[in-house]
């Protein structure tokens, strides 16, 4: 049975950007000291909130542990948390000092400051505008990611895809795919045409858009190849495109023609 966590992680032990696969400390709600969450998030930062599901597992060799099935986080609203937080190395500029002094100045305002107002840390000692400028725009990037992290996983995407999907895109991730979401069954390992259908459908494309109808045809082709076959009949795969999806034959076939004239398909004569 599926249980629930919510409490701030204390330390990241160890986190695998190419997956999300992290293995944080956590103190959450109801247990009197930390404990270990292992699960897949595509960033987490010591001082962030943390909401979890999964269960608790005995490991042989690491003991009791919490193994999350989705893990959530969001920005800290209490000082010390905040101080966590900025003290990480999140923020390039920031370290445990100047986040000690930032939140002894602003308090639980230090985050809204940072992102709002990041000229009023001259009120900090030792701060200065080279300093300033590099926590502006550390912070911004940084936000941007979230941001990204937070579309994709909102949409469905799991933290490893997320995490692949981001390294691909970089800050262009959500653009790209709000423009065309069948491309990532091409460009990310691991997410198929289904997948990539999916998300599309989240996203409100027309289940007859020529982006779909482009994408069916070339899994249809990818299924006839998985069969053992090195090509296939026009009519074969403008049949199994429009079985597995519903899409029109008229759209196919136009998609088929784009395909051709973008030689991303092969017409040979000799196939009937």
């Amino acid at each position: 049975m599926s249980e629930a966590i919510a409490g701030t992680i204390e330390r990241v032990t160890f986190h695998n950007p190419d997956n999300g696969f992290v293995v944080l400390r956590a103190l959450v709600k109801g247990e009197r000291h930390p404990v270990t969450v292992v699960g897949q998030v595509a960033r987490a930062i010591a001082g962030e909130y943390l909401d979890a599901t999964g269960a608790w597992h005995e490991d042989p060799e690491h003991g009791r542990q919490f193994k999350a099935d989705s893990i959530r986080t969001a920005a800290p609203s209490s000082i010390e948390g905040i101080e966590k937080y900025l003290g990480s190395g999140l923020v390039k500029g920031i370290g445990p000092q100047y986040a000690h002094r930032i939140v002894a100045v602003f308090g639980e305002k230090t985050l809204d400051i940072i992102d709002e107002s990041p000229t009023f840390l001259k009120e900090v000692k030792g701060i200065g505008p080279h300093r300033i400028q590099k926590i502006r725009q550390s912070w911004q990037q940084q936000k941007a990611v979230r941001d990204i992290m937070l579309f994709l996983q909102s949409h469905g995407i799991s933290a490893g895809r997320a995490v692949r999907i981001y390294k691909t895109y970089g800050d262009q991730a959500v653009a790209k795919v709000r423009a065309n979401p069948y491309a990532l069954a091409d460009d990310i390992w691991g997410i198929g045409f289904q997948t990539a259908d999916e998300l599309a459908r989240k996203l409100g494309i027309d289940a007859h858009a020529p982006a779909r109808a482009g994408a069916a045809l070339r899994y249809a082709l990818t299924q006839f190849a998985d069969e053992g076959h090195c090509a296939a009949t026009e009519t074969q795969v403008l049949e199994r495109a429009a079985k597995l999806t519903g899409i029109r034959r008229e759209v196919l076939e136009t998609a088929v023609n784009t395909a051709l004239e973008q030689k991303e398909m092969i017409r040979d004569a000799g196939l009937a």
